[in-house]
């Protein structure tokens, strides 16, 4: 370690470092190698899975996404699926506490917006089955002034987990008017090939609409994941 004199610099030149310390000047060279333990390598590994599967969830909740995802949304997947990861969440016939509930939009979150509950699904060869319990429109789907119409869009995906992609997804899509109707039990499949060692997810959104437009103001655009589990 060199002491500056006279010249005081700071930041860094080719392979020399200057930096300040006690009120002093020095100057360093950069290690020729950084050395990554057995630990740090593993962690970069896990979060570049886990950053591959992040982006695979992205791609299939396109479709039911009214807003393209930033940076934060970006890094909040990555994080809930690396938790998911360090966790020990991703293996087979588990649930994923870390990634269930999670928001797409911070600013209208669907656990917010829509009490409706989600029974487990049903998963066999032909696919993932939910029972869609009944409800009162107005007392269970909280909207926006003026909304005439909600369109419920769920989305059932199956995920690669070995080399991070999606294989199958499938979508449905429920206009309901919004007043104070009882809607009755129903059941909704979504027919997808299964995969043993899969992340499979439902994914729902809400879209308002008024008497004249759908409505875009980012506070009712509620999207979540409602369902992760690795089959």
């Amino acid at each position: 370690m060199g002491r500056q004199k006279n010249i005081q610099l700071s930041g860094s030149v080719s392979h020399l470092v200057f930096y300040q310390l006690n009120g002093e000047s020095y100057v360093r060279s950069k290690p020729t190698r950084v050395k990554q333990t057995k630990a740090t390598h593993q962690r970069a590994n896990d979060f570049g899975k886990a950053s591959k599967i992040a982006k695979a969830i992205r791609v299939c909740a396109s479709p039911i996404l009214a807003f393209k995802p930033d940076r934060d949304l970006i890094n909040r997947l990555n994080k809930a699926i690396y938790a998911c990861i360090c966790n020990n969440e991703m293996i087979s016939d588990k649930s994923l506490p870390s990634l269930t509930g999670f928001e797409f939009n911070e600013k209208s979150e669907l656990s917010a917006r829509c009490k409706i509950k989600i029974p487990t699904p049903v998963i066999d060869h032909a696919g993932i089955t939910i029972q869609l319990p009944a409800f009162n429109v107005m007392q269970k789907i909280v909207a926006p002034a003026f909304t005439k119409k909600i369109n419920i869009k769920i989305t059932g995906v199956g995920i690669d987990l070995k080399n991070p992609h999606v294989y199958n997804s499938s979508n449905v899509a429920t206009i309901i008017e919004y007043n104070n109707t009882h809607i009755p039990a129903q059941q909704i499949k979504f027919p997808i090939t299964i995969n043993k060692g899969s992340l499979l997810l439902l994914l729902i959104s809400l879209e308002y609409t008024t008497d004249k437009k759908i409505i875009t103001d980012v506070r009712w655009l509620p999207a979540s994941i409602v369902k992760a589990f690795v089959y």
